[in-house]
């Protein structure tokens, strides 16, 4: 598994108990966040995406809860298995997902 600049070895709040990281994303930043991310998408059962940010901002929302979020550097947020989700960079911003089951 590739290491990134923000820790993995602190378990994000709102992970189930029993599950580990697997897989990292490269970071991306505003010119190279693919476009899947900005629409609608979501993970697979039984997989969480951890969102980190480095640097920057990064909007994140859940329309079917009504939850948005501006994330800036330092935040991490979990998105639920299934659960359709979208980002939008804020200007300028770099972040990488982590994906647990």
């Amino acid at each position: 598994m590739n290491s990134h600049k923000t820790p993995s070895n602190q378990r994000p709040e709102g992970l189930p108990d029993g599950v580990e990281p697997y897989r990292q994303s490269p970071v991306f930043t505003q010119d190279s966040v693919p476009d899947a991310f900005l629409q609608e998408h979501n993970t697979k059962d039984g997989v969480w995406a951890v969102i980190h940010v480095d640097s920057g901002k990064l909007f994140f929302e859940v329309p079917s809860t009504g939850t948005e979020k501006t994330l800036e550097a330092g935040d991490i947020t979990v998105a639920e298995p299934v659960v359709p989700h979208r980002v939008e960079p804020i200007g300028a911003v770099s972040f990488w997902v982590e994906f647990w089951r």
